[in-house]
């Protein structure tokens, strides 16, 4: 019985897209310019001390909403330190408002910062990860936004950057498939060529730390399929 009301992602986009290898090759050979927000700066600045101490067991749940995957990550991996962040305010005020001292594991730390520019300042300080968790991003799935995905925009080069476990999971296939497609192209040059793109599996209900957050529970109450994709990057 479907208990969930969540619609499956619906594109206009048939297969990878066309243009994808000329957009992944021209971001990893130009860098990216954005300027860097103010808070995500301060925020940077305020945790580096953290960062810094626990960079030999560093892990990030990048875009972590209420916080709901940080919990659970950070409880399925005690002797790692897991930092969570969401660009938004008000989900991580959420998270403040849900859960006591009691209820959080020592070894999590969560953060208000955009994703393309905090990952950039970790690259800026050679900041290495043990793993990396990128869990149901925002898929855009319209064809004309391929560059607003994470393979297929400027942050892609520092996200392999970071070296360490990425695990990506989506109720879209295709996202994962473009994306493990992108790293693919990326392996082609030199920087890059010793990460390990793996395959695409279907997630099990009955995996270990199943279901990881909300939206999880909420995809697969609603009868949609839920894959992931791993990658060990250099």
């Amino acid at each position: 019985m479907v208990l969930g009301n969540s619609r499956k992602v619906s594109s206009n986009q048939i297969g990878l897209h066309l243009s994808l290898e000329e957009v992944v090759l021209r971001h990893i050979r130009h860098e990216s310019r954005t300027p860097i927000a103010g808070h995500s700066q301060k925020a940077f600045e305020e945790s580096l001390g953290l960062i810094v101490e626990n960079r030999e067991k560093l892990v990030l749940d990048s875009g972590c909403g209420t916080g709901e995957s940080t919990i659970s990550i950070a409880k399925q991996f005690p002797e790692l330190f897991v930092i969570g962040f969401d660009k938004s305010l008000s989900r991580l005020s959420s998270f403040e408002q849900k859960t006591d001292a009691v209820e959080r594991p020592s070894n999590l730390h969560l953060i208000r910062a955009d994703a393309v520019h905090f990952w950039r300042l970790l690259k800026e300080k050679n900041i290495k990860l043990q793993k990396h968790y990128l869990l149901y991003p925002n898929p855009w799935p319209k064809k004309k936004h391929l560059q607003r995905r994470w393979h297929g925009s400027s942050s892609l080069p520092d996200i392999l950057s970071l070296g360490g476990k990425l695990e990506l999971k989506s109720n879209w296939k295709l996202y994962l498939e473009e994306f493990k497609r992108a790293c693919e192209i990326a392996s082609t040059i030199q920087e890059y060529s010793q990460m390990l793109v793996g395959e695409i599996e279907r997630i099990e209900p009955g995996e270990q730390g199943f279901p990881i957050s909300l939206f999880e529970k909420k995809y697969h109450e609603s009868g949609q399929d839920l894959y992931k994709l791993t990658i060990e990057l250099a």
